[in-house]
């Protein structure tokens, strides 16, 4: 069967350059690119989270310190929960978003799935999975291109 991925990041005020939701459409991105290359599927990009700066065109939909999260932890765990169901071998959930409440609400929720599910669940920011490669993240596209 397949493996799945998910992506998720806040509806946040960026700045003029950006398009708004680019937390979950760069996750969404690299999940894609992903499921392309190791034969995976990706679920469509949840636009909402834990935070988000108290800017106009921003949806808050749990506070910025709400690490119990009334909002996307339910929603995470019943995405697994339907991965789960239909077969699905293991899941990324991947956030775009940097706030430390929505990385602890993905991270957790993540290891709470797999125990409950008995399968692989990783949830991490996208940028810790290439740490190695120098990349620190680019919260809001102000990092400067590599040389």
């Amino acid at each position: 069967m397949w493996d799945g991925l998910s992506a998720a990041g806040t509806i946040e005020w960026h700045g003029v350059h950006n398009v708004l939701g680019v937390d979950a459409i760069k996750a969404h991105a690299l999940c894609l690119r992903a499921a392309q290359k190791g034969g995976a599927w990706s679920a469509p990009p949840v636009f909402g989270g834990v935070g988000g700066l108290s800017e106009p065109h921003t949806f808050i939909l749990d506070p910025e310190e709400d690490v119990f999260s009334k909002h996307l932890r339910p929603w995470l765990e019943q995405l697994c929960r339907e991965m789960a169901r239909d077969g699905f071998r293991a899941i990324i959930i991947l956030t775009g978003h940097y706030g430390a409440a929505q990385q602890i609400v993905v991270r957790e929720t993540a290891v709470r799935m797999s125990r409950a599910l008995g399968l692989p669940v990783l949830g991490t920011p996208e940028y810790w999975l290439a740490l190695d490669e120098g990349y620190t993240g680019d919260h809001a596209a102000w990092a400067k291109p590599r040389s």
